[in-house]
């Protein structure tokens, strides 16, 4: 078997098989081999740009990432809810409740008088892109538990809840008065 010059890899050791020139010159300095080929480069590469242009997406469409994984998209206020914060927004909700539904409510003031109750879903969820939900106060809200959103039960909490992209709402804000107590109710519950 013939030596060869230069870094042989073995069983992920280097071993030097180096051999002398006649001349009595040293060779040139040799890198060793990397263990990362042309293929595998490439492919990370390939993977990186993936990533980044996924990342890129996402930021940039994140407006349109909620359709995603719901059957039906509903914008609540082409459904007849009051985005000026004047009328409940309650029995537009209850008329166009259904499973695997994303409640997309546009830019503005939603009022709500009474609660939302839902059971029995596997997906949904509630997409506010700076919206605002107003809560009646306590004497004005109707039925026993002032809860905004009660969704789900005990033994069927639903599989897949999201709810995101709301504003939250101060009464103080609301009458500019700073000595006004808030009497907000509970925004929602879910088991």
């Amino acid at each position: 078997m013939a030596k060869r010059s230069g870094y042989q890899f073995s069983n992920h050791e280097k071993t030097s098989t180096h051999t002398s020139h006649t001349d009595g010159t040293e060779p040139a300095a040799q890198k060793p081999p990397t263990n990362q080929s042309r293929r595998s480069f490439l492919r990370a590469s390939a993977i990186a740009g993936i990533a980044s242009l996924g990342a890129l997406t996402a930021a940039s469409g994140s407006a349109s990432a909620f359709h995603e994984g719901y059957d039906d998209v509903v914008n609540v206020v082409d459904a007849g809810a009051d985005p000026t914060g004047s009328e409940s927004i309650t029995p537009v909700l209850e008329d166009i409740r259904a499973d695997n539904t994303a409640f997309e409510f546009p830019e503005g003031e939603y009022y709500m008088d009474e609660q939302f109750r839902f059971t029995n879903y596997e997906n949904i969820g509630f997409f506010g892109h700076d919206a605002t939900i107003i809560p009646a106060n306590f004497y004005d809200f109707h039925g026993p538990q002032f809860r905004l959103f009660r969704l789900g039960t005990y033994l069927n909490p639903g599989k897949r809840l999201r709810f995101e992209g709301f504003e939250r709402y101060s009464s103080q804000k609301k009458n500019g008065d700073k000595d006004t107590p808030d009497h907000s109710n509970k925004s929602s519950s879910s088991y």
